[in-house]
């Protein structure tokens, strides 16, 4: 969110109060002070709301134990701080929102998760969610392998390189992953349903091969969960997300 070449100088931090769990109470304070948090009142104004409405699950529910809880606190307040970058001044048409994890969060109910996406479509800011680790990877592993040894062993030499160093010479490529995929991955789950109604969240699945980075070498292939579909938008999350990595390597 600057013009030097440190991508981040720009930060909010947000600390809690209620951090010790000595009694089953205390879970109950750290659940109502996220709802004191102003990214959570602005999310909630946002929305037009409450969270009984809005929070798939109850207050019981959320709060039966430690982890739980602090599960859904991350999520619910990851989704409010999408809005919250969303509306900051600095944030302009065409820039992107780097995400965690997917779209899809299970904490907060769909048709609110799209109205927060199409909030996003009509301010022309494109969210991206990244995933190193998912089922789907698991899915495409021989897939993943094949299309490498395709593009390294193969198409890369009809291609000439900047780069003189040969493990930097990669080919790079994204599609959208197949319903059949998904289906396998995810057993049916309503998670991978790619419809704004009886499904989860606003985003499409997809996969991006990376360009050669240095210490992500697991993760050259990422699952990215994106919240529409264009080609130029595709290829614009690439080259960003591609360029993020270096930078932080």
């Amino acid at each position: 969110m600057n013009s030097l070449d440190d991508p981040v100088i720009l930060g909010q931090a947000y600390y809690p109060h209620n951090i010790l769990i000595t009694h089953p109470g205390h879970l109950n304070d750290i659940y109502d002070e996220l709802l004191t948090l102003e990214p959570i009142k602005y999310l909630f104004k946002f929305l037009d709301d409450v969270p009984d409405k809005v929070f798939a699950y109850k207050r019981e529910q959320i709060c039966a134990n430690l982890s739980t809880l602090l599960g859904f606190c991350q999520e619910v307040l990851e989704i409010a701080l999408i809005l919250e970058i969303i509306d900051r001044p600095e944030t302009k048409a065409g820039d992107f929102i780097l995400r965690d994890g997917t779209l899809r969060p299970l904490q907060v109910k769909q048709s609110y998760l799209v109205k927060l996406g199409e909030y996003a479509h009509h301010k022309g800011v494109k969210v991206v969610a990244v995933t190193k680790q998912s089922l789907t990877k698991m899915e495409l592993a021989y897939t993943f392998k094949q299309i490498d040894n395709y593009l390294q062993d193969q198409l890369k030499y009809e291609y000439p390189f900047v780069e003189t160093d040969p493990k930097r010479k990669k080919l790079c490529c994204w599609f959208e992953i197949p319903d059949v995929v998904l289906k396998a991955a995810y057993q049916g789950d309503m998670f991978i349903k790619k419809s704004i109604r009886g499904g989860r969240g606003f985003g499409l699945f997809m996969a991006a091969r990376l360009d050669y980075v240095e210490k992500l070498q697991n993760y050259d292939w990422l699952i990215l969960d994106v919240k529409y579909l264009l080609q130029s938008v595709m290829e614009d999350a690439f080259d960003t997300l591609s360029l993020i990595i270096k930078m932080r390597s």
